[in-house]
């Protein structure tokens, strides 16, 4: 499948956008958190700038300025969760780990309201099972979220925070190059 290139947006600090543009980081660093919905990887909002300044106002540290940083995407190597061929090798892979985590005697991850520590894992391990097995590494992941409470007094299907996200998985590969959005890099003021 040819995705073509793809405009991911990133909500991050100013700081953290300036110091990408000018290169003196190479690379966003990647989110390593166990409850990342699609595992460890640097996460962007296709096409959605706004959605990517909204995260970065409610994440950013206190006194740091949010920020949107513009990410152009080859996705080479892409598991598009948005087609079903790709969900059912996910859904055929799941029992492959929730058995590799009773031999390892590891509690199952399960998801939670926000918490995605089960679909973390579950993503993380499928990198791992390709790798050991010599099959082309995985290079970024692709998603559909519906997230929040429903539009038209919840009688749609539709949610506020409706969106496709990212998760470059490996950099070298995926990432074209960083831009200042034609928004520029906003701030409250913008």
């Amino acid at each position: 499948m040819n995705l073509g290139l793809i405009i991911g947006y990133h909500g991050c600090s100013l700081r953290t956008a300036e110091d990408v543009l000018s290169g003196k980081i190479k690379h966003l660093r990647p989110s390593n958190s166990k409850h990342e919905w699609l595992g460890k990887g640097i996460y962007c909002w296709e096409n959605s700038y706004h959605r990517a300044f909204e995260w970065a106002q409610q994440h950013v540290k206190e006194g740091e300025t949010p920020a949107v940083l513009g990410i152009l995407i080859s996705p080479c190597e892409c598991l598009d969760l948005t087609d079903s061929e790709h969900l059912d090798a996910i859904d055929c892979i799941a029992d492959t780990f929730e058995a590799n985590c009773i031999i390892k005697q590891i509690n199952i991850p399960q998801n939670n309201n926000l918490r995605h520590d089960y679909d973390c894992a579950l993503l993380n391990f499928c990198h791992e099972y390709r790798k050991n097995r010599g099959l082309t590494p995985i290079d970024t992941i692709r998603a559909a979220f519906s997230e929040g409470e429903r539009i038209a007094g919840g009688k749609c299907t539709f949610t506020r925070r409706q969106h496709i996200q990212w998760a470059i998985i490996n950099p070298k590969n995926s990432i074209v190059g960083y831009f200042r959005p034609a928004e520029g890099i906003c701030n409250e003021n913008a």
